[in-house]
């Protein structure tokens, strides 16, 4: 058998290869156009300035001149093709000695003139959309290697137009009412909070991740004049939406009359018992709902699904709200109970399935 000695000797040889070619492969870092050529020169944005998001890309711009390569060469020149550009999240060197490379490099775009630009763009799932800081370096292709420019960081700022707020035509104090917000932005993995004023800081009402087209939230105020707010919270940033001034009508208790209480009976499926609920106290509870809807899961199947609660409260004007939200999903409830008849919809969204169901009951 060898000695360790030798095997020592031998792997600290191989690890010496590996990193030659390693080196080969990637391009040294360190290596320098020709005495007398221009540098590559970082535009914009300015060092740790903050950009707005954009889902088409946040654009970048930086000199990139003809140079020398080689000096075994002196006549060969290169141009803008040769530039390219690394964003990452760290500053920190990679393997090669030179800026990571989250976020895939990117190739100059020139136009004419002396400048290039490069856009940092992750597909619409990146930073260029839900915010944080990038790093980014520009390299150009010489004799035995690259030459690297200084790393620069910008601030992508996320942010969207055109927010809207839907509250309730009649928001009571102490039930819960249905908020809907719609973003012209793709946020991945954001979450947004519906908000109340409270003094000097703001407190969360209800909390959900966004939807990519409109997402409900379902959330309780008491009575009064109120500052409700929709807040964007991404892995990097947050940001307020939408601010709207909603007064919220105080909820006098006692019964609506006896004329509402009873069991209730509907059909979904040709089946009476698909819904039921039991309306008492005066037809301000509802007890024992259950309902039976259809679901379209992934990939492509159209299941039976069934919800139940236990008690509803119901508001003064007879409307009901009721939700269940886990982390992935989120099933809502909402009606109007009036004399005999209860009238409404059943939801379930989650990433799995999703669908919807009309409510008609009666006694």
């Amino acid at each position: 058998m060898p000695s360790a000695r030798r095997l020592g000797t031998a792997l600290v040889a191989l690890t010496a290869a590996l990193v030659a070619l390693t080196a080969a492969l990637v391009g040294a870092p360190g290596a320098h156009a020709l005495p007398g050529d221009p540098p590559i020169v970082l535009l914009s944005p300015a060092d740790g300035q903050p950009v707005a998001a954009n889902a088409g890309g946040v654009p970048v711009s930086f000199a990139c001149p003809d140079y020398h390569p080689s000096a075994a060469d002196p006549g060969l020149v290169y141009g803008p093709s040769q530039y390219r550009v690394r964003f990452d999240e760290s500053p920190a060197p990679g393997p090669d000695g030179l800026l990571g490379d989250s976020y895939d490099s990117q190739t100059a775009d020139n136009a004419g003139g002396p400048n290039c630009s490069a856009l940092l763009d992750a597909l619409g799932s990146g930073p260029e959309v839900v915010g944080g800081r990038v790093y980014w370096q520009v390299l150009r292709s010489v004799s035995g290697g690259v030459e690297a420019s200084a790393v620069r960081s910008f601030v992508v700022v996320a942010q969207a137009s055109s927010a809207t707020l839907k509250v309730p035509s009649r928001i009571w104090g102490g039930y819960q009412g249905l908020y809907n917000v719609k973003l012209a932005a793709t946020l991945p993995g954001a979450t947004v909070q519906l908000q109340r004023r409270s003094g000097w800081s703001w407190k969360t009402v209800a909390s959900r991740r966004l939807d990519p087209k409109d997402t409900d939230l379902v959330g309780t105020l008491s009575a009064g004049k109120r500052t409700i707010r929709v807040r964007i919270v991404t892995a990097a940033s947050s940001f307020v939406a939408a601010t709207r001034t909603v007064t919220v009508r105080r909820a006098r208790g006692g019964s609506r009359g006896s004329g509402y209480d009873g069991s209730y009976r509907g059909r979904a499926a040709g089946e009476r018992d698909d819904q039921r609920l039991i309306a008492s106290g005066g037809g301000r509870t509802i007890r024992s709902f259950f309902a039976r809807y259809s679901v379209f899961c992934l990939p492509s199947q159209t299941m039976a699904s069934t919800t139940s609660f236990k008690r509803l409260r119901v508001a003064p004007d007879g409307s009901v709200v009721g939700h269940r939200q886990t982390a992935n999903e989120f099933e809502l409830v909402t009606g109007r109970l009036t004399k005999g008849r209860f009238r409404g919809s059943v939801e379930l969204q989650s990433p799995q399935c999703s669908g919807a169901g009309s409510l008609d009951l009666s006694r």
